[in-house]
């Protein structure tokens, strides 16, 4: 899973660097034409990044949900495994007892 979160960071990166290099494209425009082209590479390219974002963000989103139910289950585990060793310790202790009063008759 976090293979797959640094993938799709990475991709994101990459989508940001997209950006910022149609960004260095508008100190070089000269005319109307570069400008409009710049414009249009960088509605396409933000919108990539925005689609990448949201795709990120849905996947830590999940991961996070997930974190959260496996810590659920954990502490359900813990809990029964306390229970099963206090119960089994009681069941020791009574038997303990009742081996010490049989040896003592």
């Amino acid at each position: 899973s976090s293979g797959i979160n640094a993938e799709y960071g990475e991709i994101l990166l990459n989508r940001r660097l997209d950006v910022d290099a149609v960004k260095l494209r508008f100190t070089d425009v000269d005319n109307i034409e570069d400008m409009k082209a710049a414009e249009a590479d960088m509605k396409e390219v933000k919108m990539a990044f925005n689609e990448q974002m949201t795709l990120v963000e849905d996947l830590l989103t999940e991961c996070d949900r997930l974190n959260t139910e496996q810590i659920h289950l954990l502490e359900d585990l813990a809990y029964a495994h306390h229970t099963f060793y206090s119960e089994c310790a009681e069941i020791s202790s009574k038997m303990c007892a009742a081996l010490t009063e049989y040896i003592t008759m």
